[in-house]
């Protein structure tokens, strides 16, 4: 007796599959999330989700939680050394790698 299974075009490859998504959505959700979301005047529409400005989205969502929960220790960590000074300056950065130094002696 054969075991079921599901329909093969659940199965092929969609566009979406580089993403680790290997089903496709229905036609109408694309529609839908451009109506709804992506575009201004959505119903859901959050500015904090907007992509493509000058932040990367990962930056744009970091900031987002660091903003809605406050930064732990080391969040805070990381607003201090960017709040400081650089440690090593633009012309000395060669010395702080050693490829650099190795190629130099």
């Amino acid at each position: 007796m054969d075991r079921p299974s599901p329909p093969a075009s659940l199965l092929e490859l969609s566009d979406l599959s580089g993403f680790g998504i290997r089903l496709t959505p229905a036609p109408e959700v694309w529609e839908w999330l451009q109506a709804e979301i992506l575009v201004d005047t959505g119903s859901i529409h959050n500015e904090d989700h907007a992509h493509l400005k000058l932040q990367s989205h990962d930056v744009e969502e970091f900031v987002g939680v660091v903003r809605r929960y406050g930064a732990s220790p080391d969040v805070q960590a990381l607003v201090d050394a960017a709040n400081n000074p650089a440690e090593v300056g633009k012309l000395n950065i060669s010395r702080a790698c050693g490829t650099c130094l190795l190629k130099s002696a």
